[in-house]
């Protein structure tokens, strides 16, 4: 049974009091079958280390170089339960529970920032661990941040989500209420609100009764709720508490200064970590990727812990591979992109195996945030340095991200008589030949050069310097997306270069998978009229067009494809990919 999140009148009021909890941002959350297994059981053995005269319980999974787990409030090492798995086969894992929380011992101290700080140091030094990665949330960020500015020298990198990096003005009237004396205390240790409808609040998915009764175990008395209520009081906020906003302020400055490598994982639209801190810590942090995780709030770990661990592990084993640390780089280079993508697009996965999508251009136009999110995707293009493009997986992936993006960003911002177009045709060209249509117009800024589609399709994914260098795949085809019904389906997610080539394949079989692409009666093959126009692409690839679908199509369209079926080539449907134009969606 799903706890349900807050009751609509506690939710409009930290929507109203806080605008930070919960921005005023509409989330697209994929369909239901499209998400991984996000699951309850924490099968973790319980390890247990005196500190400072008390017991910390944390979680070692995994041999190799360290990976640290740092919670925040009021959570504990359950928080990271679905994310270990990703690091535990390559590192060895640790997930500390604070102390006061989790399955830690509670002794009698005040909590402050400064004592957790001594235990968290105290844990590392008694645990005997060096060239720690530190993965960070919540006050876990602020603790981090606070020791590996101390000690440098221990720390090997840092990954964070949702941190308190800054002193903030307010947080609004709901955490003015808990650093009230006498209202904190009865909010948050008599009533237990943070547990019991601020955490399943800040989770897009809810949480089940299971996983709830796993975060109230260590708060089962206002006694034992302590640290909970001490927390929001430690929140750096108009100059008070002075002694964390001097912490705060220290390791802030020492963020900006130091080369060590960074990640930031970033939800849409989060809650301490929006758009905005996201482009202030691009331009003030050095030597930092950004991965764009999908929806999320605050406990994005909750909504997310799949995006997180695959982005996390694949960044780690960047950092034991000097020369591979691009491989995350269509994350970071495309993070505006990807943030459209997990908003607008909308994914059906249909029974027979094949993969439906449209973008909401509508729905996407009706954000703030959409044009502004273009501007920065754009910019970032044009100050691209397209010689890092120095891999066939780095140039493969990049241009098809670039394709798409610019074909998404010219139907939402050039929209005549301020109306999207029914077809990328509208814009002109298809039947004047002395007009550019949208394929030719040169007016994409990559790397300070100008680009059409065309030129990165054809003169450059299926082009002359390609096909010499042996990179020219044509499964491309069915990847790049031309915002019409027609097209092979834009996808979710963002190309990558660790991916491409499962990408490519995915990509390729889904759309063979759909009847507007590749459809069989009797003995007549429909065929998308992409192997029509591009026939000696996939020629060169497998020698004819039949041998390239027989090497790309799933069992169950291979199992009714005949040996020489006669092909007839489907009439290519230029509508606007918009939702109302695809029939499956209409039925949803």
């Amino acid at each position: 049974m799903m706890i349900k999140q807050l009751t609509f009148s506690f939710f409009s009021f930290l929507l109203i009091v806080t605008g930070v909890i919960f921005p005023s941002v509409t989330l697209a959350q994929p369909e239901s079958d499209t998400l991984e297994a996000i699951s309850a059981d924490f099968p973790y053995q319980a390890h247990y280390v005196e500190v400072l005269g008390s017991r910390m319980h944390y979680v070692d999974e995994g041999e190799g170089d360290v990976v640290l787990f740092i919670h925040g409030n009021p959570t504990s090492s359950y928080l990271w339960r679905n994310i270990i798995p990703y690091v535990a086969g390559s590192h060895r894992a640790i997930a500390v529970d604070l102390i006061g929380m989790g399955k830690s011992d509670k002794p009698d101290i005040d909590y402050t920032f400064f004592d957790h700080a001594r235990y968290v140091d105290a844990f590392i030094q008694t645990l005997n661990l060096t060239d720690v990665t530190l993965v960070l949330h919540d006050w876990g960020s602020g603790l981090g941040f606070h020791y590996a500015s101390r000690y440098p020298d221990n720390v090997k990198a840092l990954a964070f989500m949702e941190a308190i990096y800054r002193e903030r003005e307010s947080m609004g009237e709901l955490f003015t209420r808990f650093r009230t004396p006498g209202i904190g205390e009865e909010l948050l240790l008599n009533q237990n609100l943070f547990v019991e409808q601020i955490l399943p609040g800040s989770v897009v998915r809810g949480l089940t009764e299971v996983e709830m009764e796993h975060y109230r175990a260590p708060f089962s008395t206002p006694a034992s709720r302590k640290p909970v209520l001490q927390w929001p009081r430690q929140l750096p906020l108009a100059g008070e508490p002075a002694y964390v906003i001097a912490a705060v302020n220290a390791y802030q400055q020492w963020l900006t200064e130091t080369p060590l490598p960074k990640l930031l994982l970033a939800a849409t639209p989060g809650a301490l970590i929006t758009q905005t801190d996201v482009v202030w810590l691009q331009d003030n942090l050095s030597e930092l990727a950004v991965v764009n995780i999908g929806a999320g709030r605050h406990f994005v770990q909750e909504d997310n812990p799949h995006a997180i661990g695959k982005a996390l592990s694949a960044w780690l084993l960047s950092l034991d591979a000097p020369g591979s640390a691009a491989t995350d780089m269509m994350e970071e280079v495309y993070i505006d992109f990807a943030a459209l993508l997990d908003s607008y697009l909308i994914e059906h996965y249909t029974p027979e195996g094949g993969l439906v999508s449209a973008f909401d251009y509508e729905e996407a136009l009706q954000s703030a945030e959409t044009l502004p999110r273009i501007a920065r995707q754009k910019k970032v293009l044009s100050e691209l340095d397209i010689k890092k493009l120095d891999s066939r997986e780095l140039a493969t992936s990049f241009w098809i991200n670039a394709y798409n993006f610019f074909m998404v960003a010219t139907i939402l911002e050039d929209r005549p008589n301020g109306e999207l177009v029914n077809s990328v045709w509208d814009y002109g060209g298809r039947y004047n030949p002395f007009r550019d249509n949208i394929f030719n117009h040169r007016k994409f800024d990559v790397g300070g050069q100008l680009y059409s589609l065309d030129n990165m399709e054809k003169d450059t994914l299926l082009g002359e310097k390609f096909s010499d260098a042996g990179w020219m795949d044509p499964r491309v085809h069915f990847a790049v997306n031309c915002a019409s019904v027609g097209c092979p389906p834009l996808r979710r997610e963002i190309y990558t270069a660790r991916e491409i080539n499962e990408q490519l394949s995915e990509s390729t079989r889904l759309a063979f998978s759909i009847p507007r692409h590749l459809l069989i009666e009797s003995n007549i093959l429909h065929l998308s009229s992409l192997f029509d126009w591009y026939s000696q692409d996939f020629a060169n690839a497998k020698g004819n067009v039949m041998s390239f679908i027989k090497s790309n199509a799933s069992d169950a369209v291979l199992e009714n494809l005949g040996d020489n079926p006669q092909i007839k080539f489907i009439d290519y449907d230029w509508r606007l990919n918009s939702p109302e134009n695809f029939p499956e969606l209409k039925k949803l």
